[in-house]
């Protein structure tokens, strides 16, 4: 949420470390993607998890650790 223009994210700490993660990375998709309006319902929460996705694993990390096979190949 936003206060006077202040952004604010509220966490349950009864959750994993992971999970809290995952969270903080979520509700900053919602400040980031959605500060002056957009979707709502589904399409925002399957957005603010894309958002979390690729701020917690950007592909291009990922895929540079990626065993590669004999012939070169990524998996």
């Amino acid at each position: 949420m936003w206060k006077e223009g202040t952004p604010f994210i509220f966490l349950n700490s009864a959750k994993s470390a992971e999970r809290g993660r995952h969270d903080a990375a979520h509700e900053l998709g919602h400040l980031v993607l959605h500060r002056h309006g957009g979707p709502i319902g589904r399409k925002a929460e399957e957005q603010a998890n894309a958002f979390a996705s690729a701020f917690l694993m950007p592909r291009s990390s990922i895929l540079a650790h990626v065993p590669r096979s004999e012939s070169g190949d990524s998996r």
